[in-house]
């Protein structure tokens, strides 16, 4: 009885926050606009934004990259500002870890990033784009005001609490409070007349390690109150965005006939044919009729940072597509367990139940799409931003609308047997241009998933699109792009994607060795590797105003860009890893204080490739432990 009065008086002492949306008032006009060109807001932050990075790039380029100022002065002007973007794959928590490493290897507020790193490209960057893990990153960052990885690291701030997530939350009544309060969030939100699915539970779970317990573990912060923090709205931080793919009619999704979301401050949509349309974040809930509330009102609150960032990472849906009418004791076990849990939420399970459901659905009847099954349904269902092998959110920063010159992509994918990336999300992207959604956005040309491997491009940064005089075949001329994929220099990175529990000691060497692969191992591996980060972003203004290289980019392009060859000879199964552990102990001021981890034995933490057993334990186990204390 003292134990359930505990967790109660708990709950009551959190009143204050709630996950529910809430009824408002209107904006005037349509909340749903055309997908012809970026949002009048981002138009407007975009002007704050843009004198920020030009001036943070003058300091890179000058300082960092060592260019000389003829070679990029010109091009800093009004009429072609630079933009460069990073994007950040999904992959778990390791994709997280080793991005966090990566980003703070280009943030100036790392500490040892303008020494040994390319410390001030961050702060030059236009866009940040994040995918399943990657959305946690950048999500996590982003919502807690920007936080740095170094502070993360320093412990200035209570984020990333990744031994106490899920199964290592210590004793029973810990375990009892934590899922206690995530269904008494929900319920909430089912009280108020929403739809709650699995994932809203998935939601609640990331948040717990993503937030503040100060702040209820994020279960009130919501995307678009970005707009109401002054480093964001002052343009001190890139635009963040994440990727989601639609769900529609079935479970297979391929690049080819993929639909894929966009989620920012501002809008929530798609440029893809399919929808063609955005609307306004802040009131993602709103019961509408081709963009026009249907009663009179609108809400807010919908967009729940821990359930959108839920919704780029939802596997559970193209994973039970996968294993329906399985004889799998797990899948008969966790249809059990659902068919308790929605008769105890008065819902009826069906194949909304592994979906992040948006309800209603905010391009119902709209104008600007001609396909029926999204504006015809009452919802709009999404799953995890790689369901269509896309791992890599590239989409939102293709939009020639959006000017982007330089795409920094960094691949935490788990393509081989080994846990390795193998190129994979590039050649989604690429092919995906050619179908009837992707066709507005250009992607440079790749080899194929055993090209990469054959070739050792993920063995070291790789350039694509290097001269835009050879892609003028395809749409428009797309950014260049500058791959970075996982590698293990000081720890052994591949961890499982499965894998929900991180000592602090393993947490601190991923993203130490994270720093390492940005900086091509503090830049033992190429000392002249800034440069030519340097020589990669000027490169599209300097084709645009007919400049020639100088002798120092071409050499560093004839190092790092692709060179066209499509050699798979070296090797038969392009799922074989190609790289080497090398666990050089070069460590940089950012985490070298607390990067002492089993990483010295040298061994790796290969568990292999996600797993269809795994991932449904993780699942199952979540949704019985829940529902149990129903």
């Amino acid at each position: 009885m003292m134990f359930k009065a505990a967790v109660i008086f708990q709950l009551l002492a959190q009143l204050a926050y709630c996950y529910a949306p809430s009824t408002v008032d209107c904006p005037s006009g349509s909340l749903l606009r055309e997908a012809t060109n970026i949002s009048s807001s981002e138009a407007s932050w975009l002007t704050k934004r843009d004198a920020i990075t030009q001036a943070n790039l003058v300091d890179f380029l000058a300082n960092r990259a060592k260019l000389n100022e003829s070679e990029y002065s010109s091009f800093l002007n009004d009429s072609d500002n630079m933009k460069l973007s990073m994007a950040f794959s999904g992959g778990g928590f390791r994709a997280m870890l080793t991005g966090a490493g990566q980003l703070a290897a280009l943030d100036s507020r790392t500490n040892g990033a303008n020494e040994s790193g390319l410390g001030g490209l961050l702060d030059s960057a236009t866009y940040i784009s994040g995918l399943s893990g990657g959305s946690w990153l950048v999500g996590s960052l982003a919502m807690n005001n920007w936080t740095s990885v170094q502070s993360i690291i320093d412990n200035d701030v209570s984020l990333w609490e990744l031994d106490n997530v899920l199964y290592n939350m210590g004793s029973s009544y810990a375990i009892y409070s934590y899922f206690l309060q995530w269904m008494s969030d929900i319920k909430t939100k089912k009280q108020a007349g929403f739809p709650v699915t699995f994932l809203d539970i998935w939601g609640r779970i990331i948040s717990d390690a993503l937030f503040p317990a100060s702040e209820d573990y994020g279960v009130n912060i919501t995307f678009s109150g970005l707009q109401d923090f002054e480093t964001f709205t002052n343009g001190k931080m890139p635009l963040p965005m994440f990727v989601s793919d639609a769900i529609i009619n079935s479970y297979g999704v391929t690049a080819a006939n993929s639909t894929l979301f966009e989620i920012n401050p501002f809008e929530f949509g798609s440029w893809d044919n399919t929808t063609k349309s955005f609307t306004q974040t802040k009131y993602l809930g709103s019961n509408v009729n081709n963009g026009y509330s249907i009663n009179g009102s609108c809400v807010a609150g919908f967009d729940n940072g821990g359930f959108l960032m839920g919704s780029s990472s939802n596997i559970f849906y193209s994973l039970m597509g996968a294993m329906s009418g399985s004889s799998n004791a797990l899948v008969t076990e966790m249809d059990t367990v659902l068919e308790m849990a929605y008769k105890y939420l008065n819902q009826t399970q069906d194949n909304n139940t592994f979906k992040s459901l948006y309800e209603p659905n905010p391009f119902y009847n709209s104008d600007d799409s001609n396909y029926t099954d999204i504006t015809t349904s009452t919802s709009l269902g999404l799953g995890d931003g790689g369901d269509d092998t896309e791992g890599i959110p590239f989409e939102p920063l293709l939009q020639p609308q959006r000017n982007v010159d330089v795409i920094f992509a960094f691949d935490s994918s788990s393509d081989t047997t080994d846990s390795w990336p193998n190129g994979n999300s590039l050649v989604s992207s690429y092919e995906r241009q050619f179908s009837s959604d992707g066709s507005g956005a250009a992607f440079p040309y790749v080899p194929s998933s055993a090209g990469f491997v054959a070739q050792n491009l993920t063995s070291k940064p790789t350039f694509f699109g290097c001269n835009a005089s050879n892609l003028t075949s395809l749409a428009n001329i797309p950014p260049l792009v500058v791959y970075i994929a996982n590698k293990d220099y000081s720890f052994a990175s591949n961890t499982s994607t499965t894998k929900l529990a991180y000592t602090d000691a393993d947490k601190y060497s991923m993203i130490q060795n994270g720093f390492e692969t940005a900086t091509r191992n503090n830049f033992t591996d190429d000392a002249d590797w800034a440069t030519c980060v340097g020589c990669a972003i000027i490169r599209r203004s300097q084709e645009r105003a007919g400049i020639e290289q100088s002798e120092a980019c071409m050499q560093c392009f004839s190092e790092y860009c692709w060179d066209g060859s499509t050699d798979e000879e070296e090797t038969s199964d392009a799922t074989t890893s190609t790289t080497s552990t090398t666990a050089t102990n070069s460590s940089t001021a950012s985490t070298s204080a607390s990067a002492s981890s089993s990483s010295a034995s040298g061994k790796k933490n290969a568990a292999g490739a996600l797993s269809n057993n795994n991932m449904l334990l993780i699942a199952g186990g979540v949704v019985s432990i829940v529902f149990s204390l129903l």
